[in-house]
């Protein structure tokens, strides 16, 4: 996984022979944003309508969405009025669109990514909090500060966060399910949200495909999303914004599991359940 460089991309792919990059949706998302602001490329206050068709391309899981977003931005007044903008899709990014749109991530990879934004953010709080008014520049000076003070205080704050996190730290109210405790509280709040939800959706707007897919209709009662619940290698996904947008489970998981007996929060993959995230 790469931001989009060219050089770094065809080192990767050349090195290891097996190996597909995708780029960091971080660093398009970024790239996206700066072009979009950048007077010469004259996109002026249309931003968000192209960075909206830019998006929903990216987003596309299967090859009609695909079309559709591809036809829906490039048909757009803010498209075919700007030659900057389309010479800038149709180079740049439409014949590397197996590297950053979703229908293109097979398995696990079906989630937002990134590269090193993590290591980059240590990096820059070892310079600035540190190494700032360090007064030893060397080598050993770098390690002492490394050893004697940023490691044990990472160390303080990541058993900290996941002391509250913890079931002794803190007693969970009768409702919450014992698979939700243990796990970080904002993923606590947004599952009990939904399974609060789901109370709404009639087992009759269920309907089960097979062992682990499901269609269930909205609660506008026009649109049906597909619902699959993942296997070990494969991730479990809905067709519903609010999947989409956080990539925890939906109300429409949760009603699943309450209409039927054979499926639950067990059901979903122990790779994505136990995950840093969940």
């Amino acid at each position: 996984m790469t931001d989009k460089c060219e050089a770094e991309i065809n080192a990767v792919e050349s090195s290891f022979q097996d190996c597909k990059v995708l780029l960091c949706d971080f660093h398009r998302e970024q790239a996206w944003e700066r072009w979009v602001k950048k007077t010469d490329n004259g996109v002026g206050d249309r931003k968000k309508a192209v960075l909206s068709g830019l998006r929903a391309v990216a987003k596309a899981e299967n090859m009609v969405e695909l079309k559709s977003a591809v036809d829906s931005l490039t048909n757009s007044e803010a498209y075919t009025q700007n030659a900057k903008l389309q010479t800038y899709f149709q180079s740049a990014w439409l014949p590397q669109k197996e590297r950053w749109v979703s229908l293109y991530r097979l398995g696990k990879m079906r989630v937002p990514i990134g590269t090193n934004n993590g290591v980059e953010r240590q990096n820059k709080m070892l310079k600035e909090c540190h190494l700032k008014f360090q007064v030893d520049k060397s080598l050993s000076g770098l390690l002492k500060v490394l050893h004697y003070d940023f490691f044990p205080e990472a160390l303080k704050k990541y058993t900290n966060e996941n002391t509250l996190a913890s079931g002794s730290y803190r007693l969970y109210k009768v409702v919450t399910p014992s698979y939700l405790h243990n796990r970080p509280q904002h993923v606590v709040h947004h599952c009990m949200k939904r399974i609060c939800n789901a109370l709404a959706i009639s087992s009759n707007d269920i309907v089960r495909v097979d062992t682990s897919s499901f269609t269930v209709r909205s609660s506008c009662g026009i649109l049906m999303y597909d619902v699959y619940l993942g296997n070990e290698s494969d991730f479990p996904k809905c067709t519903c914004p609010d999947f989409k947008y956080y990539f925890l489970p939906c109300k429409h998981m949760f009603a699943i599991f309450s209409k039927y007996n054979d499926v639950s929060w067990a059901s979903l993959p122990t790779w994505y359940t136990d995950s840093v995230e969940n």
